[in-house]
């Protein structure tokens, strides 16, 4: 074998040497890109995954809760329900609501029943939807279930309603607060 040829042979055994070398760093970038990407999403999700909704049993028959266990309030706070919107207010953190409608009086003295709609709640179908935006500004829908950002606010609704009388909002400490999801 002449020193071309051995020669020829080193310079085929780099080239390889450096396409596996350039392929095994390839696969370490798409490694820790997919790691950034999943990082951020966490991040992102960091506090809308603490801002919880369920259904639950009281004396008055199923009620709707949310808790805020974050660090950060919460806001633009609305639970559509068969078609109707409730606008409560802000969520401070560490927060629990139960929304209990109640009879409020009227102008005149009246005792005015909240919409059945509003008292007509099931613990066993997911139609209700909570939605808030989180301390960044993204916007955020919580089924009992499932947790998904959107791009826009819009309630898909004919009729909206505040949560009013404030004595419908029954506020207590989130259980479970902290800054780091569990």
């Amino acid at each position: 074998m002449t020193g071309t040829a051995l020669a020829a042979i080193a310079a085929i055994g780099g080239l390889w040497a450096q396409a596996v070398a350039t392929y095994w760093s390839q696969q370490t970038a798409k490694d820790q890109l997919a790691q950034s990407r999943e990082d951020g999403n966490r991040e992102l999700r960091a506090q809308a995954s603490r801002v919880t909704f369920w259904i639950a049993a009281t004396e008055d028959g199923p009620r709707p809760h949310i808790a805020n266990r974050s660090q950060d309030a919460v806001t633009a706070v609305y639970i559509w329900h068969e078609g109707m919107v409730l606008a409560l207010p802000d969520l401070a953190p560490c927060t629990e609501i139960v929304y209990m409608p109640e009879s409020d009086r009227s102008k005149d003295g009246i005792l005015v029943k909240p919409p059945e709609i509003l008292t007509n709640w099931s613990l066993y179908t997911d139609t209700s939807i909570v939605g808030f935006t989180d301390r960044a500004g993204q916007h955020w829908r919580r089924k009992t279930t499932a947790l998904n950002q959107t791009s826009t606010f819009d309630p898909y609704t004919t009729h909206q309603l505040q949560a009013v009388p404030a004595t419908s909002l029954h506020t207590k400490s989130a259980q479970q607060c902290s800054s780091n999801p569990t």
